[in-house]
């Protein structure tokens, strides 16, 4: 068997704090920022901070359905 690949998944809110210390905690070695457009240059800092340490990918979310077709999506590609 491959060794597992350990992602995060993260909602991105106003302050940076709640994903630094999700990130610090989990050790990923890829993230997924769930973003809006109002969080975007959260998420900007936050990959130039990091760089190097992981993967990264970024989500824009705007509305519900939005949200749903992205997880549906990360949910498909899991297999």
């Amino acid at each position: 068997m491959g060794e597992n690949f350990r992602a995060l998944i993260i909602t991105v809110g106003r302050q940076k704090q709640p994903v630094e210390v999700s990130i610090v905690e989990h050790q990923p070695q890829g993230v997924i920022f769930l973003a809006t457009k109002d969080t975007l240059r959260s998420v900007g800092e936050l990959i130039e901070e990091y760089k190097g340490q992981f993967l990264a990918d970024v989500k824009i979310i705007n509305s519900k359905l939005a949200l749903i077709q992205v997880l549906s999506g990360l949910c498909a590609g899991s297999t």
